[in-house]
């Protein structure tokens, strides 16, 4: 496979070097195109960590597990284009911008498999405005006051030179609900102090659909925050209404949207809203699969 790639690509080179510069811009720009919608059709979650003394001070987690196999499929995409010169280069860059990456092993197996067998990702072509970037909270380290920071959070608010172009790419963030519920301050500020975000996806959902009542919600219009759909974040309002309006303020404040996901259906179903009255949910789905669906009397007959 990799012969005939190569005998590929050496027939397209000599063909290309006799076309004007026009021409070639206007092909590459096509195919650019065509590989940047395939790659919107299949968006990635990235795993994304920091060091503030680090020479990429917010970099993906190359896990090997996924990284590899999403970078491959985007790299075989766009593999001509970008090794041909810096100006098709750029025409990559431009719309699927690399994004640095470092070699992390989850465990002790995949460590001893592959370490010696793959070589690491320096870079990996991310989609911004189709990826998801999970911002990891977990890994933290002791600070000359002996406080227990978030790395990456501090990457964020010290982050300088090529890190702070690096940190626009980052438009549409998750982050774990129970984290964010707890946060301290500053963690917040962190997040809302990335240029480019759009919007944090949360996951505080129950496993089941609740039985449809007597007067089931509209989507049309915007909901108190139900314990039957979030029982988690309905518990944080039931504590302290207020708290998590004070918490994320800086977020909705630079213009974030807060969403989350429902049931097994895409992060962004549902949106939670800061008004007047608290807490508000916006359900961002037409169709209402709320609830659990309505027994038949096939069912009903089979029960019995």
């Amino acid at each position: 496979m990799a012969i005939q790639n190569n005998q590929q690509d050496a027939i397209i080179s000599s063909l290309f070097r006799e076309l004007p510069m026009e021409i070639k811009l206007d092909i590459f720009e096509k195919l650019i195109n065509k590989a940047y919608a395939e790659i919107a059709a299949d968006p990635q979650t990235w795993i994304v960590d920091g060091c503030e003394d680090a020479m990429d001070q917010i970099y993906i987690i190359d896990d090997y597990n996924q990284s590899h196999r999403a970078h491959l499929r985007r790299f075989q995409l766009i593999r001509l284009a970008s090794q041909i010169n810096s100006t098709t280069r750029e025409l990559v860059n431009r719309r699927l911008p690399r994004f640095p990456s470092y070699r992390h092993f989850t465990n002790l197996f995949n460590f001893r498999t592959m370490a010696h067998k793959v070589k690491p990702l320096r870079y990996i072509w991310v989609c911004p405005k189709y990826d998801r970037f999970h911002l990891e909270a977990f890994t933290r380290r002791y600070n000359d006051d002996g406080d227990n920071k978030n790395t990456l959070e501090n990457a964020i608010l010290n982050a300088t030179g090529k890190s702070l172009e690096d940190m626009k790419h980052i438009q549409r963030a998750r982050y774990s609900d129970g984290l964010l519920f707890d946060a301290r301050k500053t963690e917040i500020q962190a997040i809302a102090s990335l240029p480019k975000l759009k919007s944090i996806a949360l996951w505080p959902c129950p496993m089941a659909r609740p039985k449809r009542p007597a007067k089931p919600h509209s989507h049309g219009e915007l909901q108190p925050v139900d314990q039957e759909f979030y029982p988690q974040l309905a518990a944080q309002i039931n504590e302290d209404p207020t708290r998590l309006l004070s918490l994320w303020k800086p977020l909705w404040d630079a213009g974030v949207r807060i969403t989350c996901g429902q049931h097994w259906v895409a992060e962004d179903s549902v949106e939670i809203v800061c008004t007047d009255e608290g807490l508000r949910l916006r359900f961002l789905l037409e169709e209402c699969n709320c609830y659990e669906p309505p027994q038949s009397d096939d069912d009903d007959s089979e029960k019995q």
